[in-house]
């Protein structure tokens, strides 16, 4: 019984360094005593058995010096998000084009409809200075479904907005229920940033 409470301590003094409590170092005693009972019954009937029961001993150990998991602030991690869908609302809505491009990942997709796909800084703020010289342009945005995955570290939006600009002779174009779908990435620093943005109109071709 000493060898193997030996064993134990020396198991989990090295994973102490790097991932254990004090505490998780003796929570296996019991364990170690059921073990010890198991491998005197074992190996009386069954010598050949050792090997084994040295490895059940030692996967049981490691699984008792695992770190906890990281708890996820769902509801504060939501707020961040919710806010950060605002902010880019109202950043659309006033035109301010050069400010939408910080609320972009660096390696961002962008997917307009009939368009070919936009991806990484570069393009992405290409595309975006593009909304600079369309006259006309205002957004209205209608409401907005948020949710943040459970890792904590993604989500998405949905956002139901009205789009109006100049067409080609003049006159207002207005598109009606465009949906605005956003992939959202927490950054290192805790802040979010769209990862993927694609949209589509609630209207057929043609239709109203």
């Amino acid at each position: 019984m000493d060898n193997i409470l030996a064993l134990k301590s020396h198991y989990c003094s090295l994973s102490v360094t790097t991932h254990c409590s004090l505490i998780s170092l003796f929570s296996g005693i019991d364990t170690l005593h059921h073990f010890h009972d198991i491998h005197l019954s074992l190996h009386l009937n069954f010598p050949n058995m050792k090997k084994y029961i040295v490895l059940l001993f030692l996967v049981a150990i490691g699984t008792s010096c695992q770190p906890p998991a990281a708890t996820v602030d769902m509801a504060a991690e939501t707020s961040k998000l919710q806010q950060a869908v605002d902010d880019y609302d109202a950043t659309v809505a006033s035109s301010d084009f050069d400010k939408v491009k910080t609320f972009y990942a660096p390696d961002a997709v962008i997917m307009p409809p009939n368009e070919p796909t936009v991806k990484g800084t570069e393009a992405v703020n290409t595309w975006v200075d593009g909304f600079k010289s369309v006259k006309g342009f205002k957004a209205t945005f209608l409401a907005a479904d948020v949710l943040v995955y459970p890792s904590g570290t993604s989500g998405h939006s949905l956002v139901v907005a009205d789009l109006t600009m100049d067409g080609p002779d003049g006159k207002p174009v207005v598109e009606n229920g465009m949906r605005d779908y956003h992939i959202w990435m927490k950054q290192p620093d805790g802040s979010w940033k769209i990862a993927v943005d694609i949209w589509n109109s609630s209207t057929a071709p043609g239709g109203e």
